[in-house]
Protein backbone atom coordinates (compact mmCIF):
# COMPACT_ATOMS: atom_id res chain seq x y z
CA UNK A 1 0.00 0.00 0.00
CA UNK A 2 2.79 2.21 1.02
CA UNK A 3 4.68 1.66 -2.64
CA UNK A 4 1.35 2.50 -4.69
CA UNK A 5 0.72 5.84 -2.75
CA UNK A 6 4.82 6.91 -3.17
CA UNK A 7 4.35 6.04 -7.11
CA UNK A 8 1.36 8.07 -6.82
CA UNK A 9 2.88 10.94 -5.29
CA UNK A 10 5.48 10.59 -7.64
CA UNK A 11 3.87 9.83 -11.53
CA UNK A 12 1.75 13.78 -10.31
CA UNK A 13 5.19 15.23 -9.80
CA UNK A 14 6.28 14.29 -13.25
CA UNK A 15 2.84 15.16 -14.48
CA UNK A 16 3.73 18.79 -12.96
CA UNK A 17 7.12 19.37 -14.22
CA UNK A 18 5.88 18.12 -18.13
CA UNK A 19 2.80 20.00 -18.44
CA UNK A 20 2.76 22.91 -20.65
CA UNK A 21 4.22 25.72 -18.81
CA UNK A 22 4.39 28.40 -21.27
CA UNK A 23 1.89 30.83 -22.72
CA UNK A 24 2.40 31.13 -26.58
CA UNK A 25 1.46 34.87 -27.82
CA UNK A 26 1.79 37.42 -30.51
CA UNK A 27 2.28 41.16 -29.06
CA UNK A 28 0.48 43.18 -32.31
CA UNK A 29 -0.59 46.21 -30.56
CA UNK A 30 -4.00 46.36 -32.31
CA UNK A 31 -6.90 47.88 -30.92
CA UNK A 32 -4.91 50.66 -29.04
CA UNK A 33 -4.85 53.19 -31.05
CA UNK A 34 -7.01 54.83 -33.95
CA UNK A 35 -6.48 54.32 -37.57
CA UNK A 36 -4.17 57.17 -38.54
CA UNK A 37 -3.45 58.54 -34.94
CA UNK A 38 -0.20 58.32 -32.79
CA UNK A 39 -1.31 57.10 -28.63
CA UNK A 40 1.42 58.29 -26.36
CA UNK A 41 1.61 54.98 -24.10
CA UNK A 42 3.51 56.60 -21.25
CA UNK A 43 6.80 55.20 -19.61
CA UNK A 44 5.04 51.43 -19.54
CA UNK A 45 2.38 49.51 -21.78
CA UNK A 46 1.66 45.64 -21.02
CA UNK A 47 0.41 43.53 -23.17
CA UNK A 48 0.09 39.77 -23.01
CA UNK A 49 1.72 39.30 -19.44
CA UNK A 50 4.78 41.38 -20.83
CA UNK A 51 5.76 45.30 -19.91
CA UNK A 52 7.30 47.84 -22.17
CA UNK A 53 9.12 50.37 -20.47
CA UNK A 54 10.48 53.41 -21.37
CA UNK A 55 12.37 55.70 -19.26
CA UNK A 56 12.22 58.87 -20.73
CA UNK A 57 9.75 61.12 -21.68
CA UNK A 58 5.88 59.58 -20.82
CA UNK A 59 5.45 61.19 -24.79
CA UNK A 60 8.76 58.93 -25.54
CA UNK A 61 6.55 56.13 -26.57
CA UNK A 62 3.68 55.16 -28.40
CA UNK A 63 1.16 52.91 -30.68
CA UNK A 64 0.75 54.31 -34.22
CA UNK A 65 -2.58 53.36 -35.55
CA UNK A 66 -1.34 53.67 -38.76
CA UNK A 67 -1.86 50.58 -41.08
CA UNK A 68 -0.48 52.19 -44.52
CA UNK A 69 2.77 53.30 -42.31
CA UNK A 70 3.51 49.07 -41.80
CA UNK A 71 3.68 46.76 -44.48
CA UNK A 72 2.49 44.25 -42.34
CA UNK A 73 -0.70 46.34 -42.25
CA UNK A 74 -1.22 46.36 -38.35
CA UNK A 75 -0.86 48.99 -35.55
CA UNK A 76 3.12 49.02 -34.26
CA UNK A 77 4.97 50.57 -30.97
CA UNK A 78 7.54 53.42 -31.67
CA UNK A 79 10.13 54.77 -29.52
CA UNK A 80 11.90 58.29 -29.42
CA UNK A 81 15.14 57.83 -28.01
CA UNK A 82 17.70 59.98 -30.35
CA UNK A 83 19.87 60.48 -27.23
CA UNK A 84 20.73 56.30 -26.78
CA UNK A 85 20.38 57.07 -23.38
CA UNK A 86 17.19 55.76 -22.66
CA UNK A 87 16.57 52.29 -24.38
CA UNK A 88 12.94 50.77 -24.02
CA UNK A 89 13.13 47.05 -21.82
CA UNK A 90 10.84 44.46 -22.11
CA UNK A 91 10.32 42.32 -19.05
CA UNK A 92 7.82 40.10 -17.57
CA UNK A 93 5.14 41.45 -15.32
CA UNK A 94 5.37 39.24 -12.70
CA UNK A 95 9.58 38.55 -13.15
CA UNK A 96 9.09 35.36 -14.69
CA UNK A 97 11.50 34.34 -17.83
CA UNK A 98 10.39 34.52 -21.43
CA UNK A 99 11.34 33.76 -24.89
CA UNK A 100 11.70 36.00 -27.82
CA UNK A 101 11.02 33.97 -31.34
CA UNK A 102 10.36 36.49 -33.60
CA UNK A 103 9.15 40.46 -34.42
CA UNK A 104 8.90 42.60 -37.11
CA UNK A 105 11.15 45.37 -36.83
CA UNK A 106 11.37 49.37 -39.17
CA UNK A 107 11.45 53.08 -38.49
CA UNK A 108 8.23 55.26 -38.05
CA UNK A 109 7.48 56.87 -41.32
CA UNK A 110 9.60 54.07 -43.20
CA UNK A 111 12.81 55.96 -43.54
CA UNK A 112 16.21 54.31 -42.83
CA UNK A 113 17.36 53.92 -39.07
CA UNK A 114 19.55 51.17 -36.84
CA UNK A 115 18.62 50.23 -33.65
CA UNK A 116 20.53 47.40 -31.54
CA UNK A 117 17.80 44.19 -29.69
CA UNK A 118 19.85 42.76 -27.39
CA UNK A 119 18.63 39.86 -24.84
CA UNK A 120 19.98 39.22 -21.50
CA UNK A 121 19.54 35.28 -20.44
CA UNK A 122 18.31 34.39 -16.79
CA UNK A 123 21.51 32.15 -16.56
CA UNK A 124 24.08 35.57 -17.36
CA UNK A 125 25.11 36.50 -20.70
CA UNK A 126 23.53 38.32 -23.07
CA UNK A 127 22.98 38.44 -27.32
CA UNK A 128 22.67 41.22 -29.50
CA UNK A 129 21.07 42.08 -33.21
CA UNK A 130 21.81 44.71 -34.71
CA UNK A 131 19.05 45.95 -36.96
CA UNK A 132 20.34 48.41 -40.11
CA UNK A 133 19.45 51.06 -42.29
CA UNK A 134 15.65 49.42 -42.02
CA UNK A 135 12.94 51.45 -42.98
CA UNK A 136 9.88 49.27 -44.17
CA UNK A 137 8.77 46.21 -41.90
CA UNK A 138 10.43 43.00 -42.23
CA UNK A 139 10.04 39.84 -39.89
CA UNK A 140 13.13 39.13 -37.88
CA UNK A 141 13.62 35.17 -36.57
CA UNK A 142 15.77 35.36 -33.27
CA UNK A 143 14.38 31.78 -31.38
CA UNK A 144 16.03 33.55 -28.12
CA UNK A 145 15.14 31.68 -24.76
CA UNK A 146 14.86 32.08 -21.23
CA UNK A 147 15.19 35.81 -20.85
CA UNK A 148 15.39 37.92 -18.40
CA UNK A 149 14.40 41.36 -20.31
CA UNK A 150 15.21 42.89 -23.88
CA UNK A 151 16.11 46.58 -24.51
CA UNK A 152 15.93 48.03 -27.63
CA UNK A 153 18.40 50.65 -28.23
CA UNK A 154 18.62 53.75 -30.71
CA UNK A 155 21.71 53.91 -32.93
CA UNK A 156 21.08 56.39 -35.37
CA UNK A 157 18.29 57.43 -38.38
CA UNK A 158 14.46 57.74 -37.42
CA UNK A 159 12.78 56.08 -34.51
CA UNK A 160 12.66 52.21 -34.46
CA UNK A 161 9.60 50.60 -34.21
CA UNK A 162 8.47 47.21 -33.18
CA UNK A 163 4.97 44.58 -34.09
CA UNK A 164 4.09 41.31 -33.75
CA UNK A 165 6.40 39.74 -31.13
CA UNK A 166 6.19 36.07 -30.91
CA UNK A 167 6.67 35.33 -27.43
CA UNK A 168 6.23 32.43 -24.41
CA UNK A 169 6.00 33.48 -20.99
CA UNK A 170 5.49 31.08 -18.29
CA UNK A 171 2.00 30.42 -17.28
CA UNK A 172 1.09 32.14 -13.30
CA UNK A 173 -1.18 29.06 -12.68
CA UNK A 174 1.05 26.43 -13.70
CA UNK A 175 3.82 27.75 -10.97
CA UNK A 176 1.26 27.93 -8.46
CA UNK A 177 -0.03 24.42 -9.09
CA UNK A 178 3.55 23.31 -9.17
CA UNK A 179 3.66 25.49 -6.10
CA UNK A 180 1.03 23.24 -4.07
CA UNK A 181 1.88 20.02 -5.52
CA UNK A 182 4.78 19.92 -3.87
CA UNK A 183 4.24 21.53 -0.76
CA UNK A 184 1.09 18.94 -0.71
CA UNK A 185 4.52 16.32 -0.78
CA UNK A 186 6.19 17.98 1.75
CA UNK A 187 3.38 17.86 4.17
CA UNK A 188 3.03 14.15 3.05
CA UNK A 189 6.62 13.15 4.14
CA UNK A 190 6.48 15.29 7.62
CA UNK A 191 3.00 13.93 8.30
CA UNK A 192 3.93 10.22 7.92
CA UNK A 193 7.18 11.11 10.04
CA UNK A 194 5.70 12.05 12.90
Amino acid sequence: YFEGRKMKKIICLFAFLFASSANAAIIDFEGVAASGQQLAVGNNYAEEGLNFHNPGSSNDAAIIGQPTQNTTGSDYYTWNSPTGNNPVTLSSLLGLTFDLFSLDVGTKNNTNGSFDITGYFSGGGSIVHHVTNVSAFTGLSLGWLALDKVEFSYVSGNFGAIDNLAVTVPEPTFLALLGLGLVGIGFSRKIKSA
